[in-house]
């Protein structure tokens, strides 16, 4: 027989006294669809597959996203825990599979002179954002365009051995690129190639500020070293949701516009810009920007005139991964901040080999040994 005094003590330490005890589970305690069970004084919660703690309040499968942990590369939601893959030419550590390591000698976005980049930030943010000049193993992933027949240039981003990517407009100009280059004379390690096929964006139109994009297929391969090396292009998920969320600078190279038709001037230069929110680029430049496209924000001495086909990355990790390219649609003040083109919304990959298609546009081609539609 139990007495007045008789008590009974649950799982979360509550003693109350037999007969009182009620439903434990009666406000749902449990988080995450976990199932509460009842019990005298308490309650248990039986979690689902990938959630913890006690009242499963922690989900085992999110990616975290931090500088110091979680994956280093691309991350998506999985089963039990989160799941960690790398961009090609990286590759997961035996040791650690949350590390991406290099697969090959050059990987792509990989700049020997890391170490300097935090000194070299700081420095153009004391100078209020005027710019510095690459270094010759810095900003390898650069290309110039130029033409035999005609004067000028353009600026271009190597996205493997025989692809470059360029606007639209630079595309329609000029049939050579050269890379290994960071001044006007001729250097030491500098590479010529002719182009062979130019995939323009086929929704692009003359004057219409979208879809301006094309991929320049090379007649001869491109030998990667130290001072030339591809940019990393990023899942569209993590590029949209990390890369240009406004937690990381845009790092921005190229050379200076000059005046129609003359010829490349001075140094390769770079400088650290800020990616701004859809709705900004949107009140600054209302006539030009669709979800496509980006914008940067405007710096008072920040030189704005980049020439067209400019890359734009984002530094990550250790590794650069191309975000956009800088167009120069009619209207465009680059006193307001840069317009560019955003990879995300034209890159599709597997790394499983399938076939993938962006807006229907077939264009493919195999980069780093993976199918990604280009279009």
């Amino acid at each position: 027989m139990v007495g007045l005094n008789d008590v009974s003590c649950g799982c979360l330490g509550r003693c109350l006294p037999l007969g009182v005890d009620g439903d434990q589970c009666a406000e749902k305690p449990c988080k995450n669809g976990a199932m509460c069970s009842d019990s005298v004084g308490g309650y248990d919660c039986v979690c689902k597959s990938g959630f913890s703690g006690i009242h499963c309040e922690k989900d085992e499968t999110a990616c975290v996203v931090d500088k110091s942990k979680g994956c280093s590369q691309f991350c998506k939601p999985g089963y039990v825990s989160y799941e960690c893959s790398c961009a090609p030419t990286w590759k997961l550590d035996a040791k650690n599979k949350e590390k991406c390591i290099p697969a090959v000698t050059f990987p792509c976005g990989k700049v020997s002179t890391l170490s300097q980049w935090e000194n070299r930030q700081t420095a153009n943010m004391a100078s209020n954002f005027e710019g510095l000049s690459c270094g010759t193993i810095e900003c390898p992933w650069q290309a110039i365009l130029k033409s035999s027949q005609s004067e000028g240039f353009c600026s271009g981003v190597i996205l493997k051995e025989n692809l470059v990517l360029t606007s639209a407009q630079c595309a329609k100009k000029y049939s050579q690129v050269a890379v290994g280059k960071r001044f006007t004379v001729s250097e030491v390690g500098e590479q010529f190639m002719n182009v062979k096929v130019v995939h323009e964006h086929p929704r692009f139109v003359e004057g219409n500020p979208e879809n301006d994009l094309a991929v320049l297929e090379l007649s001869e391969r491109i030998i990667f070293k130290k001072s030339v090396v591809a940019a990393c292009l990023p899942e569209p998920d993590f590029a949209d949701r990390v890369l240009t969320a406004g937690a990381y600078p845009a790092v921005v190279t190229g050379w200076k516009d000059p005046k129609e038709g003359a010829e490349v001037q001075g140094h390769l230069t770079l400088n650290h810009l800020a990616y701004e929110p859809l709705p900004k680029c949107l009140e600054r430049q209302p006539d030009l920007m669709t979800n496509k496209m980006g914008c940067t924000s405007p710096r008072a001495r920040a030189d704005c005139a980049m020439c067209g086909g400019s890359p734009l990355l984002t530094l990550y990790r250790e590794v650069f991964f191309l975000t956009g390219v800088i167009s120069q649609p009619p209207g465009a003040d680059c006193s307001q901040g840069y317009v560019y083109q955003k990879v995300s919304r034209f890159h599709r990959g597997d790394r499983k080999g399938k076939a993938m298609r962006t807006e229907g546009v077939p264009v493919t081609h195999r980069l780093y040994g993976s199918r990604i539609a280009i279009w």
